[in-house]
């Protein structure tokens, strides 16, 4: 007659076993999106503004200040017309909005936009 003692290998596939049983509920708490509301009109603005502002400062740095000011954009307004929300891991919004901006000193043109913002870091990023 066979004596009952667990081995070292019995044990470690019983928990191996048991934490695959329960892989699937901590991979939907891990991948859940937090719960955040759509972007407000100010927030659209302030994540464009500052994607804007990335680009006139790469521009002033590939070509230098006087060449890249004759290209410098401005966000002169932006009007929220709606949203929508992004089937994506994470928390993303495809806005369309009315967006007025500015190059350099032409003047501003206004145009109906679409644009991709996913919330990361605390944060809205205009993409």
């Amino acid at each position: 007659m066979h004596s009952r003692v667990p081995t070292t290998f019995g044990v470690a596939a019983s928990l191996l076993m048991l934490a695959l049983l329960h892989l699937p509920a901590f991979a939907q708490e891990a991948e859940a999106p937090p719960s955040v509301e759509e972007p407000t009109e100010a927030q659209i603005f302030d994540a464009y503004e500052a994607r804007i502002a990335g680009i006139n400062a790469r521009s002033r740095k590939l070509l230098g200040d006087a060449d890249a000011g004759l290209m410098e954009l401005t966000v002169e307004d932006l009007k929220k017309l709606g949203c929508r929300s992004i089937d994506r891991i994470g928390v993303h919004f495809d806005c369309r909005v009315e967006l007025r901006m500015k190059q350099a000193q032409r003047r501003p043109k206004t145009e109906v936009v679409q644009l991709w913002l996913s919330y990361e870091d605390g944060a809205w990023i205009a993409r």
